[in-house]
């Protein structure tokens, strides 16, 4: 799913689970990650899994696709598709995994087998490399309109501080990350 190639297998396995009554939380789950990586399931499909798992599950079951609905993680297809904008844009599944060393790691998908690096991990890197500008139009992406990037005085860097982030932040002593601030 997160290779966001959209085959059949995705939903057959979903489906599945749905049919052999796997856990509800787990198959809730797995249909969120299915809608989310393809921007929403086709309007036809979105109802068919709906109804499978409701039949599956229980009725009382239907609270929970409507709440699932409104947090935006279990939708009917979106043009925008988000998930792969942001994916594509921000590298989030590399494009050979053979080449992630998991012994000495240089990559954050090294946590995930070199499969995916989580959105978060990936947008504060891109911040500290780039600016607030990539924050800026990442928030825009996921449609936050407004937000604040105004820090309380208590979290005030001071100029040694700044001088300190400014130079090679090392993690796990293999990667350099440079971060500069103004």
């Amino acid at each position: 799913m997160l290779e966001l190639i959209e085959d059949k297998e995705d939903t057959d396995y979903v489906e599945e689970c749905i049919i052999r009554q796997i856990n509800s939380f787990k198959t809730l789950q797995l249909l969120c990650l299915l809608s989310l990586t393809r921007g929403g399931i086709d309007p036809k499909l979105y109802h068919n899994l709906k109804h499978k798992f409701l039949q599956s599950f229980g009725h009382e079951h239907m609270l929970t696709f409507n709440a699932l609905k409104q947090l935006g993680l279990y939708t009917e297809l979106d043009k925008r598709g988000i998930f792969k904008t942001l994916s594509r844009r921000l590298n989030l599944v590399p494009k050979d995994v053979d080449k992630i060393d998991l012994k000495r790691p240089k990559e954050m998908a090294y946590v995930f087998s070199g499969a995916y690096t989580p959105i978060s991990c990936r947008l504060v890197e891109q911040v500290l490399l780039n600016g607030m500008p990539v924050f800026e139009e990442m928030s825009r992406l996921l449609g936050v309109d407004d937000f604040s990037s105004r820090m309380t005085s208590s979290a005030r860097l001071d100029t040694g501080s700044v001088a300190a982030m400014q130079r090679s932040l090392l993690i796990n002593g293999n990667i350099s990350l440079r971060a500069s601030f103004e």
